[in-house]
């Protein structure tokens, strides 16, 4: 299993699992990263926070940090 910030761009995956705690885990599932849903990443800053994925069609910025917490399966 790989976490959503060890994507490279144009790589999709499932998300299995959203392992946050505090007030991380209501803005990252609020933000649609659920589980069983298909995101793709997008992009990367040039520096390489935040990235962006794609959440059922819409771009969604994170930064790293919170992309760590997502558990995926790529596809």
């Amino acid at each position: 299993m790989k976490h959503l910030n060890e994507l490279a761009i144009g790589d999709r995956a499932g998300i299995i699992a959203v392992n946050a705690g505090g007030g991380r885990a209501p803005r990252l599932l609020a933000l649609g990263l659920l589980p069983g849903v298909t995101v793709e990443v997008a992009g990367v800053a040039p520096f390489g926070d935040p990235l962006t994925v794609k959440v059922r069609g819409r771009p969604v910025s994170l930064r790293r940090a919170d992309a760590a917490l997502v558990t995926v399966e790529q596809l």
